[in-house]
């Protein structure tokens, strides 16, 4: 056996640009977020993580915001695109796109209607997000 077979499929470079390459998200803990504060080094919960593909990232994050919005409110929507933006910076997220959506998600705190401009504003932004190529400028 080569040291490459393992039960992990190898990463080849046209599935990373085409954004098939599978990556780890760490799953929010919402258990310590109080309404009103929350505070990003507590989001992660320990050894739970979701595998997804990497051009699913923006759909996945709407999931997930869209749900804790069902449950939880404004607030832990908040924080949990607050901690995906935080997972996917440098790695699935560009400077600028990490940006607009921390200006996007600070705007849907301060929003009269928040799951409005969640739906308007931050949803379509999530899910036009596409890969960026890898390896380049």
């Amino acid at each position: 056996m080569d040291e490459n077979s393992n039960n992990e499929t190898p990463a080849y470079p046209s599935h990373a640009k085409a954004g098939l390459g599978i990556v780890e998200l760490p799953q929010p803990d919402l258990t310590n977020i109080a309404e009103g504060m929350f505070q990003r080094s507590d989001m992660r919960q320990q050894g739970r993580t979701d595998r997804i593909q990497a051009r699913s990232f923006g759909s996945h994050v709407a999931q997930r915001v869209e749900a804790v919005f069902q449950q939880r409110g404004p607030v832990s929507a908040a924080a949990v695109l607050s901690h995906y933006i935080e997972c996917g910076k440098h790695v699935l997220l560009d400077p600028f796109s990490a940006r607009q959506l921390r200006a996007l998600t600070n705007s849907m705190t301060k929003s009269n209607q928040p799951e409005e401009f969640y739906r308007r504003s931050v949803r379509p932004f999530l899910l036009g997000l596409m890969p960026a190529e890898r390896g380049q400028q």
